[in-house]
Parts: structure tokens; C-alpha cells; sequence
């Protein structure tokens, strides 16, 4: 397919006419069909003659506006082809979902429908003694609920009401309903006592109620960590005081077992591992994560399960470890309450699909289908979950087996013909001959047959490799536990620079596609040599080159773009070094670069208040030199920090080149924008 920055769109004959803040075009006779657009497309109009490619467009319009909005450009240029007013057209996949998203298609419990009825609702000022009030009570009337439990409870008794299953469906949809809706109340009021803001209300029709909702969205605005955890530990529990306080006023309401079995299924939803919930919600809470707690915003929702695996990052294995006790164990009980669910309803179910109405009878099927689906859900997540646990250690203790019986060390080389090699790599441009015949003089050379592991995912770094004859896969772990292939080596190329840098395990497999040579260089004579004066420059220049090239393949937003998108950054961007505490750029300087961080993490304040924290893999820069703004807040480096600092006319022209990252960035930004006036409201 071609790609969308090298389409050379054409507009069929017509007529611009401009009306206020739109344009109207009108094709000549005999169509006489017309379109309406905003008035600020009027020159990209007048450039889709067919001569230019729409990257060359975005350039001209960069050089006479200083400013260029990408999704209106995709979104007219989709408008355009949809409405037939093209001379050519371009298959667009707006719609197309990415493998990656595939990955983690879980059997949820997700609505079909969902009705917007309003975006916000802003309160004077926050209240968090408030809050901390209500949310204490709530959680205090949680616990003491509690001390009317029964074995009612787990029996999921709410399916049969006065032994009628159809009945029971009615009470089910009626009671959820309206425990949802409270809950959506209640959430409302919790949100404006602490951050002073509600956004996004909405009216969901479940598979099992209908309810009001509102979204979580303004908890951005909170960094404390006790308020978060009471926020989603209260709005899990809420269901049980919302039970107890409605038969304290109303006693007389019958079905008081079956209310408490309700809220009891509607908390183990709010916990699930598996799909958005108030649990997931709190988890991601506690990651000190740019790439999770922020930019996963931007992103499709994806299970929290998907983000904490070890195969996307080994640093968080003794997270993934915790969330996957939590997740068998929630897995556990809800398989307990259906099998005693199924014991005590199983009967009394055959016997009235035997001898019942018609309408019991196929409320009895929905009951078991609702059983049924809720067991296969957990079963099969289970199922995956324990497959991607057990997955990663032994595949990197066969792998291991297979390096150490399919490898062996050359005995003889030649280190002139090899020294030659190195210094026509562009890497190793860097470095002197001195330092060169240093490296190959400490390096062993050695032969891989078919299939046999170079570098182990997972596994240290203690090698910087260079392929000198045959060939290699990439192959790389995916959180559901496949193997993917990631690409190809050819020879003579570079690997494994992730050891030089610092000793990381691989984040992917190096797995030989033919028998192969390969020179391993130890990291460990790097870092000696690193010491001695006279190698310094050329390798921290050296060095530099590595870590930028390991950004563009490691970093979540980055790590699929283009390899020529790459080279650009590359070649344009300049890397700079921050101590910690240092300040990269203030609240309202003039913008004129754009950052990637290469390593360490920066903070970011708005009017004097911290709001967040940007880490290795993440970027930030991008509201001045989109909007055309000065800087909206300050930005400090919390560790030793390197970035990679890109001018403004090199992002355009890199941006130019990939409109699908310039929309991602563009996006990126105009959230951040809306994030920063919201907490610069609350400030005022």
C-alpha cells in the first residue's frame, strides 16, 4: 500500500467559494455536487493539484503558516476520497486494528452501548477534607455491612426471586441498574470534592442494566497517593453501604439476601484483572511511568495485564509477579461463587427446564448462559495468564541449552581483516584505530549453526555483537506469550547495543537463520577503556550514537517508525546532558525544540505545582512547537537526564515525513494542553 505521506492528492474540477469561517467547493457541471470545510483548509485545497506529495504539501504550508494541523489534514484528505471528490484516491485504514491490539482481545464484560448526555462539571474549588470524609464514611459502612453476611452471598441468589428465574432476571437488570447509577452519583460527587472537576457523563446500556456513568478522567489532577487509593478503594466497596443504607431507610423491602449477592458480584467486576475496573484504575495509579500513567491515555484501552508483563519490560517482573497473585486469587473466588452458584441453583434449574413455563425456561438459559460466560471468561484468562507466567523462564532455560550445545569459538582469525570491517561500519566511526584493535584483540569469534540462540530475551547484556557472515531473526517475546518476529539481521551489521549502554537484559531474541559468524565484543572492555583519557570523547560520542539508536527501538511511541523517520531524528537531533535539579526550559520561555528522552525522567510543574513525571522513552516540547505557544510549564530533570533536542524546522520536516506519528504527537499535545488548563484552573 502506499504510504499516505507519498500520495499526490488530486482535486476534481470545481469552484472554491468561501463563506465566513468555512469554504464551500463545488464540482463543475454536471456533478454540481459540493462539500463544506473549515476555511483554514483553503490552502491545502489550492496545493492537491496532483504535483505534489502530501508530505511536500505539509512542508509548504509549515514555510507560509509556521503551524500545521495534521488530523484535519487526514480527516479532510478521508472526506475527500469518501465523497468521491478526488481524481485519485488512497485506501485509508482509519479503522484497522494493529496486531498489537489483537494481542490482548480478553472475553470481557464490556458495554455494547453507550450514550453521551455531557462533558463537564466544574466545582468553585476543591474540597479534600470533604472528600477524605465521605469517602472514609462510605468505606467505614463498607466494613460494617459485612456483618451481615451469609452463605446467601455467594450463591449468586439475585438469578431465582421467589424461586421464579424470570423474575429474578428482572430484579438482576432493575437492582443493577439502579446500584450502577448510585455508584455513577456518588463517583460524580467524589470527583468534585477532590479535583473540582467531572468530565464525560454518559448513559450505558449494559448486557445486564442500564445506568448513568461518569468517567475518572479529572484524576489526572491529583499526585496524591492516599487520595487516589481511597477514590477507586471506595468507589469498589460503594455497592455494600449503598445495599445496607437502602434497607436501613426502606426495611421492609423484600429480596435482602439477593441484594447483598448482587453488590457482591458488581465488587468482584470492579476488581477483575482483566478489563478496565476500579482496580486496574488504582494499579496504574502506582506506576511512576510516563509511558503507562500518561501516554496509555492516548493509546486504545488495553488490559492492565498487557502493560506490566515482563516480556515488554523486564524491570517490572516483581510487578507482574504481584498482579498475577492478585489475579489468580480473584480468579479463584469468582470460580468458587459460580460452583456454589451451580450448586445450589443447578436443581432447581433442570427441574424447570423440564417442568416450567416457556418463559421460565428461557430465563433459566439466560441465567446459564450468564454463568456460563462468567466461568469461560475466567477460565480462559486464567489460562493465559498462567501460560505467559510459566512461558518466560522456560523458554530462556531451553534457549540457553540450545546456545551453549549449537555454538562454538573459532580458533583462528584474522584481526586485520576484521579491524577493516569495523571501521566501515558508521558506528564504529566513532572510535580510533588504537581503540579498535583494542576491542578486536579482546573479542572472541564465533560460529552459530541454524537455530541457535545469539541473544536470549530476558537475559544480560555482556556482548556488543557484529554479524559478519550469514544471517539473523529478531524474534520477540509478546505479552500473550507468541513469539513474533520482529525483523532481520544481514550481515555485516551491529547488535545488542543495549549492553554497552548499561547491563539491561535483551528486549528481544537474537536467533540465528543460517549458520552465521559472529565477533562478540565484551561490554565489560568497553567500560575499561571508558576510564582511560585518551578514548573518552570518541566514546561518549560513541556511546551517544548506541543510546539514540536503542531509543528509536526500545521506546513504546517510537520504536516503530520507519528506519529513514529514524535517521532523520538521528541526524537532526542534538544529545544534551542534564544534571538533577537542573531546569531544561521555564513556564513561558519561547519553545523552539522538541525533546526526546533518551535517558533519566523529567517533572513537569504548572504555576509552581508538580503534575507529573515524564520517563525514559517519553517526550515532551510539543505544545510550542504545534500550537505556536510558549512553553506551558517548567520542565526539570529529577535524575541525571540525556534528551535528544530537535529544532523546530527539523520536526516539521521530520513530521512531514510520518503523519500518522504527527497526529499521535499532536494529539499528545492537545491533551496536555487541556490537562494544564484544567490544573491551572484549579490553581487560580
Amino acid at each position: 500500500m502506499v504510504r499516505f505521506e507519498t500520495f499526490r492528492p488530486q482535486l476534481k474540477s470545481g469552484q472554491l467559494t468561501p463563506q465566513g469561517e468555512k469554504i464551500v467547493f463545488e464540482l463543475d457541471p454536471p456533478n454540481h455536487d459540493q462539500i463544506i470545510l473549515p476555511s483554514e483548509m483553503t490552502d491545502f485545497l489550492l496545493l492537491c493539484t496532483g504535483e505534489h506529495t502530501v508530505g511536500e504539501i505539509i512542508e509548504m504550508l509549515y514555510h507560509r503558516k509556521g503551524t500545521i494541523k495534521f488530523k484535519s489534514i487526514y480527516r479532510t484528505l478521508h472526506y475527500l476520497t469518501q465523497r468521491g471528490f478526488l481524481e485519485n484516491t488512497h485506501p485509508f485504514n482509519e479503522n484497522d486494528e494493529t496486531e498489537a491490539e489483537n494481542e490482548f482481545r480478553f472475553l470481557t464484560f464490556r458495554p455494547p452501548l453507550e450514550l453521551s448526555i455531557g462533558r463537564r462539571i466544574v466545582n468553585d474549588r476543591e474540597r479534600p477534607l470533604g472528600f477524605y470524609t465521605v469517602s472514609m464514611l462510605i468505606l467505614i459502612f463498607s466494613i460494617l455491612s459485612f456483618q451481615f453476611f451469609s452463605p446467601q452471598w455467594l450463591s449468586l441468589s439475585f438469578l431465582s426471586v421467589n424461586g421464579s428465574y424470570w423474575r429474578g432476571l428482572i430484579y438482576l437488570f432493575v437492582a443493577a441498574s439502579i446500584l450502577l447509577s448510585i455508584k455513577g452519583l456518588l463517583k460524580c460527587l467524589l470527583l468534585l470534592l477532590l479535583t473540582g472537576r467531572a468530565y464525560n457523563f454518559g448513559f450505558v446500556f449494559n448486557w445486564f442494566a442500564a445506568y448513568f456513568r461518569v468517567r475518572s478522567d479529572s484524576l489526572f489532577l491529583v499526585n496524591n497517593r492516599l487520595y487516589l487509593t481511597l477514590f477507586h478503594a471506595t468507589m469498589a466497596l460503594v455497592y455494600f453501604p449503598i445495599v445496607a443504607f437502602g434497607y436501613y431507610l426502606f426495611p421492609h423491602i423484600p429480596a435482602h439476601g439477593s441484594a447483598y449477592s448482587l453488590a457482591l458480584f458488581l465488587f468482584l467486576l470492579e476488581l477483575t484483572p482483566y478489563q478496565e475496573s476500579e482496580f486496574n484504575d488504582l494499579f496504574r495509579s502506582y506506576f511512576e511511568d510516563d509511558t503507562v500513567n500518561k501516554l496509555s491515555n492516548y493509546f486504545k484501552p488495553r488490559p492492565l495485564f498487557s502493560l506490566v508483563h515482563p516480556f515488554e519490560r523486564n524491570r517490572d517482573y516483581k510487578l507482574f509477579f504481584l498482579f498475577t497473585l492478585f489475579a489468580l486469587g480473584w480468579s479463584g473466588f469468582v470460580l468458587f461463587i459460580l460452583s456454589c452458584a451451580t450448586h445450589v441453583h443447578f436443581a432447581n434449574m433442570m427441574r424447570t427446564l423440564t417442568h416450567g413455563t416457556v418463559l421460565e425456561r428461557e430465563a433459566v438459559m439466560i441465567s446459564l448462559s450468564l454463568l456460563g460466560t462468567f466461568g469461560l471468561s475466567t477460565t480462559y484468562n486464567v489460562l493465559r495468564l498462567v501460560y505467559s507466567a510459566m512461558i518466560q523462564p522456560i523458554t530462556r532455560f531451553t534457549m540457553k541449552a540450545a546456545q551453549s550445545r549449537r555454538s562454538f569459538k573459532l580458533s583462528s582469525n584474522n584481526p586485520k581483516e576484521i579491524l577493516s570491517i569495523l571501521e566501515s561500519l558508521p558506528l564504529f566511526s566513532y572510535l580510533t584505530v588504537e581503540l579498535l584493535t583494542t576491542m578486536v584483540n579482546r573479542s572472541e569469534l564465533k560460529r552459530y549453526k541454524r537455530g541457535a540462540p545469539v541473544v536470549i530475551q530476558g537475559g544480560e547484556g555482556r556482548y556488543l555483537y557484529v554479524l559478519l557472515s550469514g544471517g539473523m531473526n529478531v524474534v520477540k517475546r509478546l505479552p500473550s506469550g507468541r513469539a513474533k518476529t520482529m525483523g532481520e539481521i544481514f550481515p555485516i551489521s551491529i547488535f545488542g547495543e543495549i549492553s554497552v549502554i548499561a547491563e539491561t537484559s535483551a528486549t528481544a531474541s537474537v536467533i540465528a537463520r543460517e549458520e552465521s559468524v559472529v565477533l562478540e565484543i565484551p561490554a565489560d572492555t568497553l567500560r575499561q577503556v571508558a576510564g582511560e583519557v585518551q578514548y573518552i570523547r570518541e566514546l561518549e560520542s560513541f556511546r551517544g550514537a548506541i543510546m539514540v539508536n536503542q531509543f528509536f527501538t526500545s521506546a513504546p511511541v517510537f520504536r516503530d517508525l520507519p528506519d529513514n523517520i529514524i535517521q532523520m531524528f538521528i541526524t537532526k537531533g542534538k544529545i544534551e546532558s542534564y544534571a538533577k535539579e537542573d531546569i531544561i526550559f521555564r513556564q513561558g520561555d519561547y519553545g523552539d525544540e522538541f525533546y526526546l528522552i533518551l535517558r533519566g525522567s523529567v517533572g513537569v510543574s504548572v504555576n509552581g505545582r508538580p503534575i507529573s513525571k515524564i520517563q525514559q522513552g517519553g517526550f515532551f516540547g510539543e505544545i510550542s512547537m504545534i500550537a505556536d505557544v510558549p512553553r506551558t510549564g517548567t520542565i526539570h530533570a529529577l535524575e541525571p537526564t540525556q534528551v535528544l533536542k530537535v529544532t523546530r524546522d527539523a520536526f516539521w520536516e521530520i513530521l512531514a515525513h510520518d503523519i500518522t506519528i504527527a497526529m499521535f504527537i499532536e494529539s499528545v499535545g492537545e491533551m496536555r494542553v487541556r490537562e494544564d488548563i484544567e490544573i491551572i484552573r484549579t490553581v487560580a
